[in-house]
């Protein structure tokens, strides 16, 4: 008989942010450039440079503006699902795996990454993260300041 584990994850939530996550993208770069600097008064001097997660940096505030989603659990996983987080919940984990292994990606080891996350989640974690930096650092592009800490989160580290 197969072993049944209980998971604990919030399946409408994970939807929800599922369906909102790239909602950003609809939006001129540089106007979500000016977004993050009027609206993230917090966000670092390294965010408005980096374009590919500008969509993901500024989806919470959009989906919460245009949409009126509070839950903040979804919006957490909607923020975080192009650079992920320290201490990432199982939903921020599957929609940010999902997000880098979706059908239409075609890089080497996405189809091995694809059968891992069914296998186990925290390992393909890990091998996602260390593939997309390993990506960023070939195409000379910044890394987010906060990589190193995320990367030691995922691994374990504090």
């Amino acid at each position: 008989m197969a072993k049944s584990y209980e998971i604990d994850i919030n399946l409408f939530d994970l939807c929800i942010a599922s369906i909102v996550h790239d909602y950003g993208k609809t939006f001129d770069q540089e106007e979500l450039a000016r977004m993050v600097r009027k609206y993230k008064p917090g966000t670092g001097e390294y965010e408005p440079g980096l374009w590919p997660l500008l969509h993901g940096l500024m989806g919470d505030f959009l989906v919460a503006r245009d949409f009126g989603i509070k839950n903040k659990k979804i919006l957490r996983s909607v923020k975080y699902h192009t650079i992920g987080s320290i201490n990432m919940s199982l939903e921020d984990k599957i929609l940010f795996i999902a997000d880098k292994v979706e059908k239409g990606r075609k890089y080497e080891k996405v189809e091995g990454l694809r059968k891992l996350a069914l296998k186990d989640i925290n390992l393909c974690l890990i091998e996602v993260y260390k593939n997309n930096i390993i990506y960023v650092i070939n195409k000379n592009r910044l890394l987010h300041p906060d990589t190193s800490g995320i990367w030691n989160s995922i691994c374990g580290g504090n």
